[in-house]
């Protein structure tokens, strides 16, 4: 948090108030704010706003003393923060999520008089977003809305090799960058939010991505009709897939049981 004389100087004493039993974000706790426009249509699809803002810069009152608030990431010629709009964007299906590494954010938003969830809001201003309940995360997510939220969130929280990972194994081009790569996913969430929940919970992304590329570059041969895969350059068996049986899935859990020839790909393609 950008701090001055004029901007951001309210007490911690007074902050502490907006953040009284809050749970804070940290590394094992993503704490997610939504936006309350979602809506849900007469099938249970959600309905995000494109875009909503919300003003970077308030003040807030402690009875005595008011204090402006700014949420900026850096300064003017002046040296005072330059306000930032707050954005929650149906990309992200309207939320904001803050991790460790976004305390002062965190807090900026805990004390917005639009927060629903501030202790401490006024009551003449209509709230535009809340925090998300604490055990939104954990539980079981029958709607629509929770699956998207849940989708959109593994998409933004993943590493790039994650990413790249689900990409690949959806048959994506491998050689596209990390930019375009994200951008589908989230493409990908919104439209079938349950695939992208799926895939974070499966312990065979990784191999089947790769068995995906090995395939494309030609380091494996694999025929359906035969249900085999196969060495192209010694026409070696290498796997036979039982009827009734998903191909790759099956050939992932072969790989992942040998770890020499798992390895051996993985080098292969990174060359």
């Amino acid at each position: 948090m950008i701090q001055t004389a004029s901007a951001n100087n309210a007490p911690k004493k007074v902050i502490d108030k907006y953040l009284k039993d809050i749970k804070l974000p940290t590394k094992d706790r993503k704490r997610i704010f939504r936006v309350l426009e979602i809506g849900v249509t007469p099938e249970g699809d959600p309905i995000i706003p494109t875009l909503k803002r919300v003003q970077g810069s308030f003040q807030i009152h402690d009875g005595i003393k008011t204090y402006q608030m700014v949420y900026a990431l850096k300064r003017d010629a002046d040296g005072e923060p330059v306000p930032e709009r707050f954005r929650f964007e149906k990309t992200t299906g309207g939320m904001i999520v803050c991790g460790e590494h976004d305390l002062s954010k965190f807090t900026l938003l805990m004390m917005h008089p639009l927060n629903k969830s501030n202790p401490l809001r006024p009551n003449d201003l209509t709230p535009v977003f809340e925090l998300v309940d604490e055990g939104v995360e954990m539980k079981e997510y029958d709607s629509k809305a929770d699956l998207l939220m849940l989708a959109l969130s593994t998409i933004n929280d993943a590493s790039d090799e994650t990413l790249r990972n689900y990409h690949v194994f959806l048959g994506r081009d491998p050689n596209k960058d990390i930019d375009f790569i994200r951008g589908g996913l989230k493409k990908t969430a919104i439209e079938n939010p349950k695939l992208i929940v799926d895939l974070s919970k499966s312990d065979t992304v990784d191999t089947v991505a790769l068995i995906n590329e090995a395939i494309s570059k030609g380091y494996v041969k694999e025929s359906k009709s035969k249900r085999t895969y196969m060495d192209p350059t010694t026409d070696e068996l290498l796997h036979r897939v039982l009827p009734g049986k998903d191909m790759r899935e099956s050939f992932a859990i072969f790989l992942k049981s040998k770890p020499d020839l798992h390895e051996g790909y993985r080098k292969l393609l990174k060359q």
